[in-house]
């Protein structure tokens, strides 16, 4: 396994070289320390060396503890580097502010030397999850990317995920500006005989409940417009856990195609009047 590093942020060399010599006196098979004795030469390590947790003294001249872990949130490279503060205050506004500026934890000074590894160790636990969670929603993300049809993963009410074929249909980049412009994508449905829409649905009842219940019986089509255009679609919509994956299929071609079919057969080719199986 190899090593995390530990970076070490205090104004004072004396805690710095104490931290130092405590890690890696208990715990130098797992840990490397890097030390900054400002707030700017911390950000300097950052940026040029990948560091896993941070340990970051709160009381610092020019930049202090809380200016600091700001910088650090708010770059896209250090953002998701654990914060772990060491302070000697321990009154509530300190510890307010500590999870405020996005520490992850805190620790009284002075401190047992135990209690601080457990510490990093968790939130180095809690960081390896964190990714490998990220990993397991970017895969399932990128399996949903790959569907040609339209995918949405709702709870009924709120947009959970979709699927780049949606964003691409209702032009937009992303689920948060899709529901800033609409609420559901079922208020996209038109009202329409033959069709399925919200008016359809007995009030208090979710419309995905509405959907899975006709279509048992039939299939089940929506009708949407997007500039101009309308489009098609068979819609399902299917029970995952506590939530629901709606998949909608894009038939406008097919429908379109059905109609001319379906003129060509009841309509006489040179008067374009009613042909004798319309008549029959």
């Amino acid at each position: 396994m190899s090593k995390k590093t530990i970076l070490c942020v205090d104004d004072i060399q004396t805690n710095l070289f104490t931290i130092r010599s405590v890690i890696e006196d208990l715990a130098d098979d797992y840990y490397d320390v890097v030390i900054a004795l400002s707030a700017k030469e911390g950000m300097e390590i950052l940026l040029k060396q990948n560091i896993d947790i941070i340990l970051l003294d709160v009381m610092m001249p020019d930049i202090d503890g809380f200016e600091c872990a700001e910088m650090i949130k708010s770059n896209k490279k250090t953002k998701d580097i654990p914060i772990v503060f060491v302070t000697a205050n321990n009154d509530d506004d300190t510890i307010e502010q500590c999870y405020k500026v996005g520490g992850d934890d805190y620790i009284n000074k002075p401190f047992n030397y135990t209690e601080l590894l457990s510490r990093i160790k968790f939130h180095l636990k809690s960081k390896e999850q964190d990714a490998l969670l990220q990993k397991e929603k970017d895969y399932v993300q990128s399996i949903l990317d790959l569907q040609e049809n339209l995918i949405l993963v709702t709870d009924g009410e709120d947009h959970i995920n979709v699927n780049n074929a949606f964003l691409e249909f209702y032009k937009v980049d992303s689920i948060e500006k899709f529901q800033g412009e609409q609420t559901c994508v079922c208020d996209t449905f038109l009202e329409e005989a033959g069709y399925f829409h919200l008016g359809l649905v007995e009030a208090g009842r979710l419309w995905v409940d509405e959907l899975i219940l006709r279509s048992k019986l039939e299939d089940v089509l929506v009708k949407v417009a997007i500039e101009d255009n309308e489009y098609i679609f068979n819609v399902k919509a299917t029970v995952f856990f506590d939530q629901y994956i709606v998949t909608l299929t894009d038939i406008t071609q097919i429908s379109q195609l059905t109609l001319e079919y379906k003129h060509e057969a009841s309509y006489d080719t040179l008067t374009q009047i009613y042909n004798r199986n319309m008549f029959n």
